[in-house]
């Protein structure tokens, strides 16, 4: 296994790998840097030090990366981004991913993604034969699951959450997750529901975000919590009257199915791979329209069984996704694709489901 990403901070790629990583187990290995590695220096250890590595041995890549010298080789491809919206990530990163993948793709011996709308995205944008694409959505883990009013409460108090209802928001907030049609929308839902909070979760935010909006400190009852520590996240989730993901571009939206596994209502955009993991258990709105997605927080903020009965629903489409089926499928293809043999753990562990 590629394990260069785990030299970052835990995102949605680094959960996956060591989800992945847990599950596989032998006959796998894990090759990563001796030191964090970013940016060029990464992108060098991965081209010409990983392959030296290997001593032979096929790879998988889990992080949308790969070596090119490496025929024998497996790689997920999250998402297409940087070839579909150059204009949401960073130059260097972008022109580089634009080089590489179309190259990688056509090279390996599979592809693994995450939804159907990344296959056909990847598809459309390079040569990759379709038989040659494998989608496997990805999984929650046990953990997310609705916590106890006394879990949600310690929660709200370690963030500093105030007291009150309040909706929250997470991931990090960066240009294509769009969090000007949420502040918008907010004032409106605030009027509505008095007392309530928007808590936002996450990376720090990019000025670039909020050049047509007042500065978000400027907003009545939005509170702001950083990255929130695993172990709490839950309970955040739980404790939420809803959880708002209008994020214009996702590769399968991870935070939405974790939200949903955690009885939340969802309310999200209509565009990428969302419909495919909402399926008819959320709500989807257009992600430009902040008077529909104040409409929609304001009617679950206030009618207590719309709510419960839309967190069932997504309840039960949460508890759909599972790290295990997804660690199986994946086995099967690197079996199929390089001949790696199907790992004892998960076969005793399908058998015992």
């Amino acid at each position: 296994m590629n394990g260069r990403i785990l030299s970052g901070p835990l995102t949605g790629v680094q959960r996956y790998t060591l989800e992945l990583m847990r599950r596989v187990g032998p006959p796998a290995s894990l090759i990563r840097p001796n030191a964090p590695t970013h940016g060029m220096r990464g992108h060098l250890w991965e081209q010409f030090v990983l392959p030296s590595l290997l001593k032979g041995r096929p790879l998988w890549s889990t992080a949308n990366s790969g070596p090119l010298r490496v025929r024998e080789q497996v790689v997920t491809i999250h998402d297409v981004l940087p070839l579909d919206c150059p204009e949401w990530v960073g130059k260097q990163y972008g022109a580089w991913f634009r080089w590489l993948v179309p190259r990688l793709v056509t090279q390996v011996a599979a592809v693994i993604v995450d939804s159907r709308f990344t296959a056909e995205r990847l598809m459309t944008l390079t040569d990759v034969a379709e038989e040659r694409v494998h989608v496997i959505p990805l999984g929650v883990d046990q953990a997310f699951r609705k916590c106890s009013e006394t879990q949600v409460s310690d929660a709200r108090k370690a963030l500093g959450i105030p007291d009150g209802p309040y909706f929250l928001s997470l991931g990090s907030m960066d240009l294509r997750r769009n969090l000007g049609t949420l502040l918008d929308a907010w004032p409106t839902v605030r009027r509505g529901i008095p007392g309530c909070s928007l808590v936002l979760a996450g990376a720090p935010l990019a000025p670039r975000v909020h050049g047509h909006v007042r500065p978000p400190a400027a907003l009545d009852g939005v509170h702001f919590t950083g990255r929130v520590p695993e172990s709490l996240l839950p309970a955040v989730y739980s404790g939420a009257v809803a959880f708002v993901f209008m994020s214009r571009y996702e590769g399968f939206g991870l935070p939405v199915a974790e939200a949903m596994a955690c009885g939340t209502p969802v309310v999200t955009a209509n565009t990428s791979s969302l419909p495919e993991t909402v399926g008819d258990a959320g709500i989807l709105l257009d992600p430009g329209d902040a008077n529909a997605l104040a409409a929609a927080l304001q009617s679950l903020g206030t009618d207590e069984r719309y709510r419960a009965e839309l967190g069932e629903s997504c309840a039960a489409r949460g508890a759909s996704w599972s790290w295990d089926v997804c660690a199986e499928r994946t086995m099967r293809v690197l079996h199929d694709s390089l001949g790696i043999p199907i790992a004892n753990s998960l076969v005793s562990a399908r058998r015992e489901r």
